[in-house]
């Protein structure tokens, strides 16, 4: 009986936000494109491959194959920035979609600073993201509107309920 508050809190935030572990993949594949085509990687796309791997304790572990160290780190540091609590980003990402075509899911997510430092950069991730994860609204935070928005993603979205913040970790081989 004491854990049924906790219970009830997770079903309502799967039904709210769904599981960005389900998508992990598709977001990967948005912020490499992205990466790539801005020249913050300079190796072709097509030369990367993209791991993801299951730990035991339903953790996951991402790294990238065929990639720089520099770009590695790159692509880590954003992907971090996307899935950590938000902060203070200069543009966010809203998804929304429905659950059993009732529910209303939304979660928000942060640009990475270096795909928010220019517009149409993050334009391009927006794109990307529309393309391999699904629908959301890109929001400038920078303005009245956008500044209410903000504090609303860094009360509301799921990675701020009670999931654990990122983990950078290197692993040799």
């Amino acid at each position: 009986m004491a854990g049924l508050p906790r219970f009830i809190k997770a079903i309502w935030l799967f039904i709210r936000h769904g599981s960005v572990r389900s998508s992990i993949t598709q977001i990967c594949k948005a912020l490499l494109k992205s990466l790539c085509l801005t020249g913050n990687i300079k190796t072709d796309f097509n030369d990367i491959n993209i791991k993801i791997e299951k730990g035991d304790d339903a953790t996951f572990y991402c790294h990238l194959e065929g990639s720089t160290n520099r770009e590695k780190g790159i692509f880590l540091e954003s992907l971090q920035e996307i899935l950590d609590p938000i902060e203070n980003p200069r543009y966010i990402l809203i998804r929304k979609s429905l659950f059993l075509n009732r529910f209303g899911r939304i979660d928000y997510h942060a640009v990475p600073t270096v795909l928010g430092t220019k517009k149409r950069y993050a334009l391009l991730f927006a794109e990307f993201w529309e393309k391999y994860v699904g629908k959301m609204d890109l929001v400038y935070t920078r303005t009245r509107s956008g500044r209410g928005l903000l504090l609303q993603a860094r009360n509301h979205s799921l990675s701020t309920s009670f999931i654990p913040r990122t983990e950078r970790i290197s692993r040799w081989c």
